[in-house]
């Protein structure tokens, strides 16, 4: 399969609760099953979401917004992954092309509240 090894997720969850790390399709249908026993279809909408794995550092980026406008943000890349893909230790990471890609998200969005996303870091080749 093109897309494994890749994460399941649940639509709402964290990294230890709501995400399962598949390297092949026999852990794929025992992931399916566990989140079926769990409830994940429950009242849901039945769906689940499989993401392909980019290797790289992850970046972790917390933000809020009010209005469109930034008010705040933080990002730490992950030094040592923890259980199902998340952090079990992080070292702060404040790259200024964070704030301008924010500042252009948020706008565009006109967000109101808290965003938290991930990033994958890679050398740019000339």
């Amino acid at each position: 399969m093109d897309f494994l090894p890749g994460y399941l997720k649940t639509p709402i969850g964290t990294a230890s609760t709501g995400v399962h790390h598949v390297g092949s399709e026999e852990e794929l249908r025992a992931a399916v099953a566990h989140f079926a026993r769990k409830g994940a279809f429950d009242d849901k909408g039945g769906k689940l979401l499989l993401q392909k794995e980019i290797r790289g550092p992850l970046l972790m980026i917390r933000s809020v917004f009010s209005h469109g406008r930034l008010i705040a943000w933080h990002s730490c890349i992950r030094t040592l992954e923890g259980v199902n893909g998340g952090a079990s230790k992080k070292i702060s990471l404040p790259l200024p092309v964070v704030q301008e890609d924010l500042v252009a998200l948020g706008g565009l969005l006109k967000w109101h509240g808290a965003l938290s996303m991930d990033a994958i870091l890679f050398e740019e080749k000339p």
